[in-house]
């Protein structure tokens, strides 16, 4: 829109500056777009109702101060004061009608914030395959952030897609840290004009200002032009809502993701105690795919997402964020688009685990938990067939673990292939794995205050990849549920669940809170604690299909309970 309008020109100090008084002390807002419909507003949500009341002429005008038109440089001043005297521009090469009205819709705050357009330095943009990319530029330190608009020509006569209820995610809006740039992507849906707007602020509390403004002719749609997924932000990747969080990415500073064989890791450095929820949202049917296809962990000041991919397409990647022991909500701290071409490699989800969040647990910290020598706590492409850690426990509480192996939405037990060894403070857990595949090993405490029937809380998940199984393991005997006066015991040997018939076999084992141990139905038996507390002796095993049955009691006379359980058969 032309407007005929006047603005002064002084000389100081032998130098011709420019400055408009007016728009000195008033500032225009709104727009007349008699001729546009709303395609995105600010929050990234369509209302109809809105979107009619846009297209009414909301031009208007307050009283504010604008120190920017004062004394403005005249490379700048030129992007919306054209003088009817070329001399007037002050420039040294003086520019064209027909330029100064081709050049980019940039605003004051966009020279404001010290931003520069790294391409199409054009108001209109011609697209002839319906997809439309441009850079800006940003200063080192800038800590601003971006809402965009996008409107479609009421004059554009290709129809939209019916099937397509929401059109507010055809753009793609990408902060690139390193290079201190934003990149633009917008898939226009159908042929037709398009305008679009990017608005930003250097406070994520106020307003966002006008920067630039862009006209999109768009003559061929080339290919299936597919809306992105659902961002619950405007902004793809790591922003300044992220920073703010305390969140430092490590591995991927760019919003986009190439997982070409299904599966991504993405890892941040955290500079606060944040706890995390996450969705994993696949675009075109919008379906939520979180369960089984995307798992983080906490780890040494770092947070860690593993993805999986079901199937080839692009999805979005919603991170949520709070501090822990905060009552506050979860808020948006990140989000990133992720696109897979081809068929994932792996295509069996991960283990189902509850709020996604494996290693330790808040319980774990609370009871007073430590681990040593931390592990990740997912593991892949483990080829020993076997693992084992240490985690030190208070006195008075029981560790148990339970491994599974899930294939599909199947999943099998395999909890005689894991043991906790206990002594003093300290359990091993080892683990054995029969077969390859993705095991969930999760380990419980048993925790005598609760009043509760089941006293077995989790307090730690590990998810472990094995590609090559043991070969010579064989699992372990049958732990049982121990009373509430033991609180662990090791068990040197035997370490089989199976031994052999009419042979002999050595016993030895700590139970520490224990008077008594012996072999239920093996009188002959003595078993005898040495000084370093083991009850030890030998024993001739029964005929195949009987058991060794291990008993301890608390006194002498108290009622004895099963510890573990062997069974005899023929070698």
């Amino acid at each position: 829109m032309e407007q005929r309008k006047s603005w002064t020109a002084v000389l100081l100090d032998g130098n011709w500056r420019l400055l408009d008084v007016r728009w000195i002390c008033e500032a225009a807002y709104g727009v007349a777009k008699t001729n546009w419909r709303l395609i995105e507003d600010e929050k990234g949500k369509v209302d109809t109702t809105k979107a009619i009341k846009e297209n009414r002429n909301t031009f208007k005008t307050q009283c504010r101060f604008r120190e920017f038109y004062f004394l403005t440089d005249p490379e700048i001043f030129i992007y919306d004061h054209f003088p009817d005297d070329e001399k007037w521009q002050l420039l040294a090469r003086p520019i064209s009608y027909k330029e100064a009205k081709e050049i980019a819709a940039l605003r004051a705050d966009f020279f404001r914030n010290k931003m520069t357009l790294r391409s199409n330095p054009k108001c209109t943009i011609e697209s002839d395959d319906g997809i439309v990319k441009f850079v800006i530029g940003l200063q080192e330190d800038s800590r601003m952030t971006f809402v965009y608009k996008l409107y479609r020509s009421k004059n554009s006569k290709e129809p939209i897609d019916p099937s397509r209820k929401e059109l507010d995610r055809y753009v793609l809006l990408e902060r690139d840290s390193d290079e201190c740039v934003i990149r633009v992507e917008i898939r226009c849906p159908a042929e037709g004009e398009y305008l679009f707007e990017i608005h930003g602020s250097q406070n994520v509390e106020s307003c966002h200002a006008l920067l630039l403004t862009y006209f999109i002719r768009c003559t061929g749609i080339k290919g299936v032009i597919t809306p992105l997924p659902p961002n619950i932000r405007q902004e793809w990747g790591p922003g300044e809502d992220t920073r703010d969080m305390g969140m430092v990415p490590v591995t991927h500073r760019k919003g986009q993701v190439e997982a070409d064989d299904g599966d991504a890791e993405i890892t941040f450095t955290l500079e606060k105690d944040l706890e995390f929820k996450h969705d994993l949202v696949k675009g075109v049917q919008d379906v939520s795919v979180t369960d089984g296809h995307v798992v983080h962990t906490i780890e040494n000041g770092k947070m860690n997402i593993s993805l999986r991919l079901p199937s080839p397409g692009e999805y979005a990647l919603n991170v949520m964020a709070k501090e822990k022991f905060k009552k506050t909500r979860f808020a948006p701290a990140c989000s990133y688009l992720i696109s897979c071409d081809d068929e994932p490699l792996q295509t069996k989800p991960l283990p189902n685990i509850d709020g996604g969040h494996i290693g330790t647990n808040k319980q774990f910290h609370e009871l007073g938990f430590k681990e040593d020598d931390a592990w990740t706590s997912y593991i892949n492409n483990l080829v020993t067939g076997e693992f084992s850690m240490q985690i030190h426990k208070p006195h008075d509480i029981f560790v148990a673990a339970a491994l599974e192996l899930e294939e599909g939405n199947k999943s099998e037990t395999f909890d005689n292939y894991v043991i906790c060894d206990t002594q003093d403070n300290k359990v091993k857990v080892t683990a054995i794995f029969p077969k390859s595949g993705t095991y969930k090993m999760t380990l419980f405490a048993r925790v005598d205050s609760i009043q509760d029937e089941n006293k077995h809380i989790p307090i730690y998940t590990k998810i472990i990849e094995v590609v090559l199984p043991t070969l010579a393991g064989m699992p372990s005997p049958i732990q049982s549920s121990i009373p509430d006066w033991c609180h662990g015991y090791h068990l040197k040997e035997p370490r089989s669940l199976y031994l052999a018939s009419g042979e002999m076999t050595k016993i030895s084992v700590s139970v520490p809170e224990a008077s008594t141990v012996k072999v239920k139905g093996h009188p002959e038996c003595h078993l005898k604690q040495n000084e370093e507390g083991y009850w030890e002796g030998y024993l001739k095993t029964g005929p195949p299909r009987s058991t060794v049955d291990l008993m301890a009691s608390e006194s002498p006379h108290g009622q004895p309970f099963k510890l573990v359980s062997c069974q005899v058969r023929n070698c």
